[in-house]
């Protein structure tokens, strides 16, 4: 794989949802962006394969497996929110093998965007839910974990909604330092920062839920002042981000204010991150975003950065962040002192 890849496959838009914000054109619309910005000829086109099934075992019950097959084969949704098509788990598996792919990459000092459908964070050992089928992100870091190509995966999720899947999955484990940034008293309902980790896993969970309305000051400040020195101390070998555009202003289910600013200090940090911890290895995978001009410009805003010689550093996108800390952000960061100067220096 060349040093910056875009994995990508038509066969994710089979995954059809009638009606509904997570459709195909999610994707259909992001790549007539990138191929009108010229960003495609920039990048290596990884075509997915599906996901071996020992690899989805090793995080999802066999139970959920037959009964989520049992439900596309009669054409019946998972949930009210979470409609399924005859290829549906087909595009699922195919989604994991795709971040399951990337990831091999990203080890070997590739960054990688996993540009998949349906997304996958909320997917719990035995349940699928909040449009996600297959959990692609722990699927993926469980791999290399097993395999013992990795001994330490960091997972950043800036989705507005709590990935509670992946929390469930690394919750009673130190192998996987999860930080999540969102939006808290919406679905899934899950993500109080007193939610820490337990076992070998406390402390390695880190929610730091956002005040709605949050845009790029807050976003900024948060990743460089807080996420940054964890995830350094972390030193993971590989870096796993997924990446929800819902945080987006004009998001129709959002309620943050972040732009493409916001979104490129953030992405920023993360590869700042990969560079010091493991050689700039680093895949970002599709979770949400449903506005599809701005899903599809924070794509490609995401490409750009990914696609630069050196991470410029947050403030160079954001540079007012430090003129006025916004009250929001000191209660945050005094939490997170609180809650995790036994674990982390902060």
């Amino acid at each position: 794989m060349r040093r910056c890849g875009l994995v990508y496959d038509e066969r994710y838009l089979l995954h059809d949802t009638g009606n509904h914000p997570e459709s195909p054109l999610r994707l259909s619309h992001t790549m007539e962006h990138l191929g009108a910005s010229g960003l495609l000829d920039r990048l290596e086109l990884v075509e997915p394969a599906y996901v071996p099934m020992e690899s989805v075992l090793s995080v999802h019950t066999l139970d959920y497996i037959e009964r989520l097959r049992g439900l596309v084969e009669q054409g019946i949704p998972l949930d009210a929110d979470t409609p399924l098509s005859s290829f549906s788990l087909d595009a699922a598996l195919l989604a994991a093998g795709g971040v399951l792919i990337g990831i091999v990459g990203a080890l070997e000092g590739a960054k990688v965007f996993a540009l998949v459908r349906p997304p996958g964070h909320h997917a719990t050992r035995n349940r699928g839910m909040g449009f996600c089928l297959l959990n692609s992100p722990a699927i993926a870091a469980q791999h290399v974990l097993d395999c013992r190509a990795a001994s330490r995966v960091l997972i950043v999720d800036f989705d507005q909604h709590h990935g509670n899947g992946t929390q469930e999955i690394f919750y009673h484990t130190s192998s996987v330092l999860y930080v999540s940034t969102h939006c808290p008293h919406i679905f899934p309902g899950t993500g109080s920062m007193e939610e820490i980790g337990e076992g070998d896993g406390e402390g390695f969970t880190v929610n730091l839920p956002m005040s709605a309305g949050s845009g790029d000051v807050e976003y900024a400040l948060v990743y460089r002042d807080v996420v940054l020195p964890i995830a350094l101390q972390y030193a993971p070998d590989v870096v796993i981000v997924s990446a929800g555009f819902d945080i987006h202003r004009y998001d129709p289910l959002g309620r943050m204010d972040v732009t493409e600013r916001g979104i490129c200090a953030v992405v920023s940090t993360c590869l700042f991150i990969a560079e010091q911890c493991c050689g700039g290895g680093v895949i970002f995978e599709l979770e949400g975003g449903y506005h599809l001009d701005a899903l599809a410009r924070s794509v490609g805003a995401v490409l750009r950065q990914m696609l630069s010689e050196h991470p410029s550093p947050p403030e160079h996108f954001v540079p007012e962040m430090d003129e006025k800390v916004p009250p929001s952000v000191r209660h945050l960061k005094e939490k997170v002192r609180r809650t995790f100067s036994q674990y982390w220096e902060l």
